[in-house]
């Protein structure tokens, strides 16, 4: 043996079983660095292209229709507190809901025409929450809305 001491192996000598075991070891040890709150191994960048897209604007045509909905159901909770002058709201329901289904049923829809629909659910959330302070009878809903 050329200059090796009897104890040692030469290295073709080592096993697999033995180079499991040393990257095991190895393994272990950096995990445990990992874990060592006063070691700094850099900086971590976060992309934020990578944002869900299931969130919607607040000029969604949905996001208005399902405010308008919610205000409807609201307005038929406390209608039977009310003396019941007039009809519910100042608009019209089912004209309200074709307009919106005309829009979500089109593919691309005009400009115009999806401007014009989103103005006029704006105006028919702004009429319900009108409606709403007006029939109220908690003075603490009015300060709410």
């Amino acid at each position: 043996m050329h200059g090796v001491s009897a104890g040692m192996k030469e290295p073709e000598e080592i096993s697999e079983a033995e180079e499991a075991q040393e990257a095991a070891e190895a393994f272990d040890e950096n995990i445990e660095e990992a874990h060592d709150p006063t070691t700094n191994k850099g900086k971590l960048l976060l992309d934020a292209t990578c944002a869900p897209a299931d969130i919607r604007y607040p000029s969604d045509i949905s996001l208005l229709n399902e405010a308008r909905e919610n205000l409807e159901d609201m307005i038929d909770g406390l209608w039977h507190l009310t003396p019941r002058n007039g009809h519910k709201t100042d608009y019209s329901r089912k004209k309200a809901h074709r307009g919106y289904l005309s829009i979500i049923k089109q593919k691309q829809p005009r400009r115009s025409k999806l401007r014009k629909e989103i103005r006029y659910q704006l105006d028919c959330v702004g009429k319900s929450i009108a409606t709403i302070k007006q029939h109220t009878p908690w003075a603490w809903l009015r300060s709410v809305t």
